[in-house]
């Protein structure tokens, strides 16, 4: 016969799963979640060198002015599907996280100024989750305790929006300088629940459970400048320059955690009585603040012929201590490639990485944030006609790491990550 303190010890341990990690629910581990721009997006976001259309208010607002004299560009949807995999959280069983759904990515236009002059605005998604499961694992054990089932019900959506202008100005024929400001605004929202089941160890004939409930909402807002130089030594050559901060303003969120009442390590008998049988927390001022690091880029675009343009980029964002988990240095890297062999066809391809801001997973703590880098590659077509274009690019992005799953657990598990990112994008020149 097993004890009903050595049960409920296991039942909290298993109803642990990621209650603990609710709270602190996913933050913005990586900064390159979305590629947006109609060109950007095909080169794998290598384009602070070249920065010529309405997305260069976002990749470098200095190359807005040697783009065309005026025109309007967007992403009429995002398709992107995701998968987080911890591979053998028990014996014979992996646990998934997955998310789809459409995006509008982006929005952006420009507007002539003078000949020397170039004004943009964008409204960009830099980052969006969506997920909604309803999981049940059966015939598990854990501490030699036979369990019917646990079932996990998970809601959950996070957006990161930017807004704002960029102006762009020649100071000769062969220096731009720009500068971009941007609104940024965050918000989670995250519903999980928890059920396990198993038979009473003293009463065959009943089936007793336990439940956990988070539920958790925050928000953040914040402003980011962008200052941009981009330089052309040479008609086939330019290098872009780039430096970002992201100024936190503003943020509030509330958690509510239920959970059935532990005492003495067992779980008691429902009596019917809701304080009785549950415990009820709330929190109206969980943290919540926007991820704001430097941000620096640096780019070189080369146009061996009328019909290639190879570009590159590195991006650097410093460290960040008084996030929601320290936030460490990330140095990640873009190559790409445009042929337009047919003019009326151009065809890009990229790769790049997408490297993960958190510390690495130690065997010797709990509760880290998973650590996986990872890398991708991309491709977009243009069908482009006299004043207007349209085109369809996409990108997959993959990795493997460590995690964390279990809350108050050492315990480490491998982490495989991948998403695809479909776009339809036009432009139009106004």
């Amino acid at each position: 016969m097993i004890a009903h303190g050595k049960l409920g010890k296991a039942l909290v341990f298993l109803s642990l799963l990621v209650l603990g990690r609710a709270a602190r629910a996913s933050d913005a581990w990586y900064y390159k979640n979305l590629l947006v721009g109609e060109r950007a997006s095909g080169l794998g976001g290598a384009f602070a060198a070249i920065a010529d259309d309405p997305s260069g208010v976002w990749y470098n607002p200095a190359g807005l002015v040697m783009g065309r004299e005026s025109y309007l560009s967007g992403s009429v949807n995002a398709f992107q599907t995701s998968a987080i995999e911890y591979q053998d959280l028990f014996p014979g069983e992996d646990y998934s996280y997955k998310s789809q759904g459409l995006v509008p990515s982006f929005f952006g236009f420009t507007q002539e100024l003078s000949p020397r002059a170039k004004a943009g605005f964008v409204l960009m998604v830099r980052d969006s989750l969506s997920q909604e499961q309803d999981d049940e694992l059966t015939g598990l054990e854990v501490n030699g305790i036979s369990l019917t089932s646990i079932t996990r019900q998970l809601v959950r959506s996070r957006d990161s929006y930017v807004v704002g202008p960029g102006v762009s100005y020649q100071l000769g024929p062969r220096l731009m300088v720009g500068l971009s400001a941007f609104a940024v605004y965050q918000n989670e929202r995250f519903i999980d629940q928890q059920r396990a089941l198993y038979i009473d160890a003293n009463d065959a004939t009943k089936t007793l459970y336990q439940l956990n409930m988070t539920y958790l909402s925050r928000e953040a807002w914040g402003v980011m400048p962008k200052f941009g130089v981009l330089y052309v030594p040479h008609p086939r050559l330019s290098v872009g320059l780039t430096a970002a901060k992201t100024v936190h303003l503003a943020g509030k969120g509330k958690a509510k955690l239920v959970g059935t009442r532990i005492e003495d390590g067992a779980i008691p008998a429902p009596s019917g009585d809701f304080d009785d049988d549950f415990n009820a927390l709330t929190y109206s001022n969980v943290r919540s603040r926007v991820l704001s690091p430097w941000e620096f880029s640096g780019a070189v675009a080369w146009f061996p012929s009328d019909s290639w343009t190879l570009s590159s980029q590195v991006d650097y964002q410093t460290d960040q201590s008084d996030f929601q988990y320290l936030v460490k240095p990330t140095l990640n890297f873009a190559v790409g490639g445009e042929w337009a062999g047919v003019p009326q066809l151009p065809f890009r391809f990229g790769f790049f990485t997408n490297s993960s801001n958190t510390t690495a997973v130690s065997s010797s703590a709990s509760d880290q944030k998973e650590h996986v880098d990872q890398m991708g590659v991309s491709g977009g077509l243009s069908l482009v006609s006299p004043g207007s274009s349209i085109s369809i690019s996409g990108s997959y992005q993959f990795g493997m790491g460590k995690g964390q799953i279990i809350s108050g657990s050492t315990a480490v598990q491998e982490v495989a990550v991948g998403s695809l990112t479909l776009y339809i994008s036009g432009s139009y020149q106004l």
